[in-house]
Parts: C-alpha cells; sequence; structure tokens
C-alpha cells in the first residue's frame, strides 16, 4: 500500500481547495476560478507539503533521507508562499495602480494582475493542519 505515501498529500491539497470553495459559497462570492487559485484560506501548498511531510515521518520515521528531504521541500514551499509571492502580490498591486491611474488617452490595455497569490501565516498553518490531519485521519483508516 505504498500509494497512500503520495496520495494522502494529494487528497489533503484537495482538501484545502475543495475548503476555500465552501468559504467562498459561503460569503456568496462562487466561482469555479476558485478551484485554480493561489492564495487564500487554507493553503493548499501547505496542505499538500505538509501532508507529505507528516507521511514521511510516518512511513519512514523522522531520521530518514526521505523526511529530511519532504522537509526541504517544506521549508522551500512555505517561504515561497510568504515571500517571493507576497513581493509579486506587492508589484502587481503597484502595476494595478498605475495603469489605473492614467489619463484615458494614455492607458494601454494592461489586464488587472492578480493580486492575492501569497499566503497570511495563518493561512499556512490552515494548510499544515489541514496536511497533518488529513494523513493522520488517513492513516488510522488504512
Amino acid at each position: 500500500m505504498t500509494y497512500w505515501i503520495f496520495l494522502l498529500p494529494i487528497i489533503a491539497a484537495v482538501l484545502a481547495q475543495a475548503i476555500k470553495v465552501v468559504i467562498e459559497l459561503f460569503h456568496g462570492n462562487f466561482s469555479w476560478h476558485v478551484l485554480k487559485k493561489y492564495g487564500g484560506w487554507p493553503s493548499s501548498h501547505s496542505a499538500l507539503v505538509f501532508g507529505l511531510l507528516g507521511e514521511m515521518a510516518y512511513a519512514e520515521s523522522f531520521y530518514s533521507a526521505a523526511f529530511a528531504v519532504a522537509l526541504v521541500l517544506t521549508i522551500l514551499i512555505v517561504r515561497d508562499a510568504t515571500g517571493y509571492r507576497r513581493d509579486l502580490d506587492r508589484h502587481a498591486t503597484i502595476i494595478n495602480q498605475i495603469a489605473e491611474s492614467l489619463p484615458a488617452t494614455k492607458q494601454i490595455k494592461l489586464p488587472h494582475l492578480d493580486n492575492t497569490l501569497a499566503h497570511t501565516p495563518g493561512q499556512i498553518v490552515a494548510g499544515a493542519a489541514v496536511g497533518l490531519l488529513t494523513v493522520i485521519i488517513g492513516n488510522l483508516l488504512i
């Protein structure tokens, strides 16, 4: 049953994305675009990598090379989601403001840039919880 090693983290990511859809439905802002959207609560990227990290700890132990690789990947993904993508959000906001402030005669056809790519620490923690709980419950049920 080694396929659970990669299946449970994927289930965690899908579950996190489904939670985003439910939240949007609750707020009356549903759009199919939410399914492929970056950012938001909870982080599906965090759910995926923390699910993988938890599964490696469970299946291989905390002292395995597989756990070390999963830990490095988790750090990289979380750093990217809270750091680099935060910079992209800031740039998108500024570019959108510049494009909107141009006089009508000078405006160019720029698409509105998405400035909700990054995650807050709370969104990362929520994604991590979804990932780890999915792995724990999944392994209890298997």
